[in-house]
């Protein structure tokens, strides 16, 4: 489920995208909501009760695929210089395959919506456990 449109991503973009770009972000916001299902573990079921920050990760994770569709795949950034004939590629160890991807930040604004563990203390049921 695509938790963004494409309208919400040219708002935070700042401008119109092209119609080819319109076609790929859109599958990319599919993705999105993919990977943020994944990371929370909780998916959306009712689509009026997304919370602000799937619509936010959602759009700024296709931004960022939007930006690194120049770079070769698996870098994270590319410098040129023409003299005296110099290229840099930087690799991250979060190298990406040309998709979305979750940063860090993403995920600290879904950290409140993330299921995860629980802490239970293993005691018999015969045990009476109050706190004093």
């Amino acid at each position: 489920m695509a938790y963004a449109t494409t309208s919400d991503v040219t708002s935070r973009l700042g401008r119109a995208l092209t119609t080819s770009e319109t076609t790929q972000v859109e599958e990319w916001l599919t993705d999105a909501g993919l990977l943020i299902d994944g990371y929370t573990r909780a998916p959306v079921v009712a689509p009026d009760t997304v919370p602000d920050a799937y619509l936010v990760v959602s759009a700024l994770m296709a931004i960022r695929a939007l930006g690194a569709v120049e770079l070769i795949p698996g870098t994270e950034s590319s410098t040129n210089q023409v003299g005296p004939f110099a290229s840099t590629l930087r690799f991250g160890g979060g190298g990406t395959s040309g998709g979305v991807w979750l940063s860090g930040t993403d995920k600290i604004m879904l950290r409140p919506y993330r299921v995860g563990m629980a802490s239970l203390q293993l005691v018999s049921e015969r045990y009476d456990v109050t706190e004093s």
